[in-house]
């Protein structure tokens, strides 16, 4: 098949010198930083292409005309295989074995320097394309990748808690991650301890096969415990309350099973009438 080059549709943008953003005191972004240093136009049509990356397979299997000195400024993975007197650096071709709509994903974060996700049917949908995404970069050594995928995961439990309950999601973010530089486990951990909703047996069944999720689960409730209560916040008038959410002893047998009511939570800011968010999560920032 011919390759193709079809990524989203973007302005071309001139081309200039990296130190331009700071000396204008600009604040680039990684998007911005790329749309000074790689004009979109040689992506969508493979200009100048010295490399053709081939994955999938079968009917759905995909190439792209690329740049090598593109892929190895964005990813140690590129870098590393084309210095190295290796197939792929002779033959000017490379063969990905990963889901191909994560490639996908990946190769246009690296040329257009955006994460953009499907429309997915739930926030765990989400949560969980986000968590692969993330193993991507991790894979291919996509450092500005991983830092997106990151904050948006950080986001999504933000505003989603009850996805640190959902089994499915912790496997992800648990057994398919090969590392986790950005603590996004402990995250899980901490927005469980936060929202301290009941333990199901899944979820119990989950913590007791699983030797890393009950440490950071553990950690974080002794910490919760010990503090007797997590300050809430609202982000919008600055008001502040501690709430008690657990009991003080993090060592009776029944710690999982102990009530917490929705009642026991104030919800809103009795200043501005604005929901109260656990402040130990931080504000929700827009991506």
């Amino acid at each position: 098949m011919a390759p193709t080059n079809i990524p989203p549709s973007r302005p071309i943008c001139c081309r200039s010198n990296a130190n331009i953003g700071h000396a204008a005191g600009m604040d680039t972004t990684h998007e911005q930083f790329l749309k000074i240093q790689i004009d979109p136009a040689f992506y969508r049509s493979g200009e100048h292409s010295d490399i053709i990356v081939r994955y999938g397979s079968g009917s759905d299997t995909r190439e792209r005309m690329l740049h090598k000195i593109v892929l190895c400024s964005q990813s140690e993975f590129f870098r590393l295989m084309l210095a190295a007197p290796m197939r792929e650096s002779h033959e000017n071709m490379v063969e990905l074995h990963e889901d191909p709509d994560l490639i996908d994903s990946a190769i246009d974060f690296i040329y257009l320097g955006s994460l953009t996700l499907p429309d997915l049917a739930s926030p765990a949908d989400v949560a969980i394309r986000i968590l692969r995404t993330y193993e991507i970069a991790n894979q291919y050594m996509i450092g500005a990748l991983q830092d997106a995928a990151a904050t948006r995961f950080s986001n999504l439990i933000k505003l989603n808690p009850s996805l640190s309950a959902n089994v499915t999601v912790l496997r992800a973010a648990y057994e398919d991650l090969t590392r986790d530089t950005h603590n996004l486990q402990k995250l899980i951990a901490r927005a469980y301890n936060i929202w301290a909703p009941a333990i199901s047996h899944e979820m119990k069944s989950f913590l007791l096969e699983n030797k890393d999720a009950i440490t950071d689960y553990f950690f974080e409730m002794a910490r919760e415990r010990l503090e007797l209560g997590s300050c809430r916040v609202c982000w919008h008038c600055n008001y502040q309350v501690n709430v008690c959410v657990t009991p003080a002893d993090p060592t009776v047998e029944n710690r999982y099973d102990t009530p917490v009511y929705n009642a026991h939570f104030l919800k809103h800011c009795p200043s501005c009438g604005n929901p109260l968010q656990p402040k130990s999560l931080g504000p929700v920032l827009d991506d």
